[in-house]
């Protein structure tokens, strides 16, 4: 598992993401090449405060007609596959 970190380029209104994981396999003796992955960074003046257990609708201006609709009671998992208790 390898794991991609873009915070060394966070600035006070851009954010990259860190702790990405990305499987790979390392093959002994062999040219063992990783996908390459680009990191976008994120405007930190457009985030969502999602708070567990709570309902929630996620939207961007950027993106028109977006809408993520978290309803009440739903379980939501992070990258290391635990539930999200705080927000």
């Amino acid at each position: 598992m390898l794991l991609i970190d873009g915070h060394t380029n966070n600035t006070a209104q851009f954010e990259f993401p860190s702790a990405i994981a990305m499987p790979v396999m390392i093959v002994n003796g062999q040219d063992n090449k990783a996908l390459t992955s680009f990191i976008q960074k994120v405007d930190t003046t457009k985030f969502t405060t999602v708070i567990p257990g709570q309902a929630a609708t996620v939207t961007n201006p950027d993106i028109a007609n977006f809408s993520l609709n978290i309803p009440s009671g739903a379980t939501l998992f992070g990258w290391d596959g635990m539930p999200v208790t705080a927000p």
